[in-house]
């Protein structure tokens, strides 16, 4: 006849034993998941370097690099030489002349390849730059063309009072005119376009401008700068 406690103290060592097995197999299972996630983040780190090497360009094959130059007509819209004076007057009464400190130029690269290999393809896009300075204020005008591919064309970019200002300069080309004329002073200028903000084109704020003087205009930050012939 089976004894009671023998029964019992059998019964209490394969429950224990039972209960070791499911704390080893749940252990198993905890470092088999703990190095699946391991490999997995060891396999995608290694593709994501592989990528920014690829970034770099080694792997991509050879590079191409193409140009973009302003045309001699988009050229020929912007009045200034670079080392111009442009005299303006706020509404306030203030005069401000500003004097260009020579015409600067170079080639913006932009990379224009794949995802995997944007170096492969160099786009270099031309500008032109001149700032102007000012004795009695404090910020600089800068006058700025460059190329923007997709435009077909170059952009024109006025900064002025932290505000930036710009428009495709085949407007300036075109027989729509914003304005037909406007008199400042005794002087009618005729045939003018607006450069809005760029990243506001509903403000009040803008630059009045034609290919024969350029800047007649600007309404910056709640001010009125008129050209000063």
């Amino acid at each position: 006849m089976l004894n009671p406690d023998s029964y019992r103290d059998s019964m209490t060592d394969k429950i224990k034993c039972l209960h070791l097995s499911n704390k080893y197999s749940m252990m198993k299972a905890k470092t088999f998941f703990l190095f699946f996630t391991l490999t997995l983040a060891g396999t995608f780190l290694f593709q994501s370097c592989n990528k920014n090497s690829s970034s770099n360009g080694s792997g991509c094959g050879p590079q191409t690099n193409t140009y973009y130059y302003i045309s001699a007509s988009d050229k020929a819209l912007i009045p200034y030489k670079g080392t111009d004076t442009i005299k303006l007057q706020c509404n306030g009464g203030q005069i401000a002349t500003f004097i260009g400190q020579g015409k600067d130029s170079g080639l913006v690269k932009t990379y224009a390849g794949s995802y995997d290999c944007p170096a492969s393809l160099i786009e270099n896009l031309q500008y032109y730059k001149t700032k102007y300075v000012s004795a009695n204020y404090s910020l600089p005008l800068i006058i700025k063309q460059s190329f923007l591919y997709g435009a077909g064309g170059s952009y024109v970019i006025i900064n002025f009072d932290n505000n930036e200002f710009s428009r495709g300069a085949f407007v300036f080309a075109g027989s729509h005119y914003d304005l037909d004329s406007l008199i400042i002073g005794t002087k009618t200028y005729t045939k003018i376009q607006f450069l809005p903000l760029t990243n506001n084109y509903q403000s009040t704020d803008k630059v009045y401008f034609n290919v024969q003087y350029g800047i007649i205009k600007i309404i910056s930050q709640g001010k009125e700068w008129n050209l000063v012939p």
